[in-house]
């Protein structure tokens, strides 16, 4: 989107698609707190520094023929 408006193009339908993400967002919040949900939602920065893969397995040796 940022780079149709820099490029003066018509940047509707993104902003539609966004403004329907963050609409869809703010009512799974909400669902998720009505259902007992109090514990503080990370920030967007937290979940980026986040290691969220799974361990790495230690590497075996492979045998010579």
């Amino acid at each position: 989107m940022h780079d149709q408006i820099r490029n003066d193009l018509d940047s509707t339908d993104s902003a539609l698609r966004l403004i329907a993400m963050r609409t869809e967002l703010a009512a799974l919040v909400a669902a998720w707190k009505a259902a007992g949900g109090s514990d503080p939602l990370p920030t967007i920065e937290e979940r980026l520094k986040a290691n969220n893969r799974p361990a790495e397995r230690p590497k075996t040796a492979t045998r010579s023929r």
